[in-house]
């Protein structure tokens, strides 16, 4: 992560990827947070995007994994040995 804007964009898909799975985690005890009165009324137009955001954050996180498995992460400290 030698550039501050991607770490900036990977610290912000890993926070959005692991809210995205405490709501899934939620979901068994009866909480969506999706679901909720205040989504469903304020937020509806705003649903899809959402999700997309969700989507784009996961494929972001996975290919940091992927990228860090091969040795490719880019951060300075490992200098491609990770």
């Amino acid at each position: 992560m030698k550039h501050p804007v991607l770490k900036w964009v990977f610290m912000g898909s890993w926070l959005i990827s692991a809210l995205a799975t405490i709501n899934v985690g939620l979901a068994p005890f009866g909480f969506d947070f999706f679901r909720t009165d205040f989504m469903l009324t304020n937020m509806y137009n705003l649903m899809a995007p959402i999700h997309y955001v969700i989507l784009a954050s996961g494929l972001v996180s996975l290919a940091l994994f992927v990228m860090s498995l091969t040795g490719h992460c880019g951060c300075s400290k490992c200098n491609g040995k990770c």
